[in-house]
């Protein structure tokens, strides 16, 4: 049996662009499934007799016995692509016994675009998906380490490299039975391509079991997944400010009156949204004869009024000032001003961000009719 010498590469020391890995490792997305099925941390999707559920630590996707089953996770954020800085993706999965006519999938994926380890029926491999066109490698075709002891059903620790810039190498990793992280497959892209491996490289983790005709029940179960950067996920060297602002007058609003909402676009340009704005900072003006209540909700409903993009080339943010109505979400801050009042709010370092399908919205409540101002600026990191 012929000795296979490890070097730097297959042990996954170097970044995903050679460099020595002594950067700290950036996250910026991630699952854990300790106490529950956190909705403000994945998001799910089950058809049929699909399920996802908390069991020890796991979350469990499950097809059932329908031939259409179909259960799906996959988180809010996304891990963010810098041109020129490597990403990467650690992840644990268990897989089913495989069937025909059935997939198992868990990666750095979303419903069009990315790269996972999975069963494709009967059959394990690596998955390149580029504008929901499949491209399977399978285990046997693996051109590094065909890793022939491994045990898909038995918990494994899998991680994705990948340089992108369009036409970059991606990395995949199996752990040994040591611990280090084993160089397993390579996808040598360069020089061999006239278009990009994936389409959008910023990409949520996912995982999914899905039966196409199949009537066995499939579990998948994963505790635990990060994704992020080599590097400084927050740098704006891509990105973009916008701002929007309202000018009403209210009369009494006992209750919280709206005046304007942010959202981040769910599909922009044609292809699901994976970007994310980060509100720099709010000015809050009043004046009339009572005091008036700023609040910020997030989430919640917002009824009629007219969503329009802030500056559509430069970010996917919206903003809807004519609303008729809101559904109260979750409140996350309170803004008091006198009856003639300016507030500056700096929200720089609370880093809180919007990513795709969330709001905010701004309301007030005021005994007495008020000329009300508000305004925010936004950093759209592109």
């Amino acid at each position: 049996m012929p000795v296979r010498v490890l070097n730097f590469d297959d042990l996954g020391s170097h970044t995903a662009f050679g460099e020595l890995e002594v950067a700290p490792f950036m996250p910026l997305t991630g699952w854990a499934f300790t106490y529950n099925i956190n909705p403000t941390v994945v998001n799910t999707d089950i058809q049929d007799t699909g399920t996802v559920v908390n069991s020890l630590g796991h979350a469990e996707l499950s097809t059932g016995s329908s031939a259409t089953g179909y259960a799906k996770i996959e988180t809010v954020r996304s891990s963010r692509y810098i041109p020129g800085v490597g990403g990467v993706a650690r992840f644990t999965a268990l897989f089913d016994i495989p069937q025909e006519d059935s997939k198992q999938v868990i990666g750095l994926i979303n419903g069009a675009d990315g790269w996972a380890f999975g069963y494709n029926g009967t059959r394990f491999g690596i998955l390149r998906k580029v504008n929901n066109i499949e491209n399977w490698t399978y285990q046997e075709d693996w051109n590094v380490d065909k890793k022939e002891n491994l045990d898909q059903t038995k918990g494994n620790v899998y991680q994705i490299r990948y340089q992108w810039l369009g036409y970059g190498m991606q990395y995949f990793y199996i752990e040994d039975e040591t611990g280090n992280l084993e160089l397993v497959h390579k996808i040598e892209y360069s020089n061999k391509n006239t278009e990009t491996s994936i389409l959008n490289p910023n990409l949520p983790m996912g995982a999914y079991v899905v039966n196409i005709g199949n009537t066995t029940p499939l579990t998948l179960r994963t505790p635990s997944a990060i994704a992020g950067l080599n590097g400084d996920g927050f740098n704006d060297a891509i990105s973009s400010n916008v701002g929007a602002d309202v000018i009403t007058t209210i009369g009494s609003a006992l209750t919280d009156a709206p005046l304007i909402s942010f959202r981040m676009a769910d599909i922009y340009k044609l292809k699901a949204n994976r970007l994310f704005s980060q509100i720099l900072r709010f000015i809050f003006a009043s004046e009339g004869n009572k005091p008036v209540l700023f609040r910020a909700y997030a989430g919640g409903t917002v009824n009629g009024g007219t969503w329009e993009y802030i500056n559509e080339e430069a970010s996917p943010l919206e903003v809807n000032n004519t609303m008729t109505s809101y559904i109260l979400g979750q409140r996350i801050g309170a803004f008091p001003l006198g009856k003639a009042d300016t507030l500056a709010v700096d929200l720089i370092a609370s880093n809180f961000r919007l990513y795709a399908n969330q709001l905010i919205t701004i309301t007030a409540t005021t005994q007495g009719a008020s000329d009300l101002v508000v305004t925010a600026n936004w950093k759209s990191y592109v």
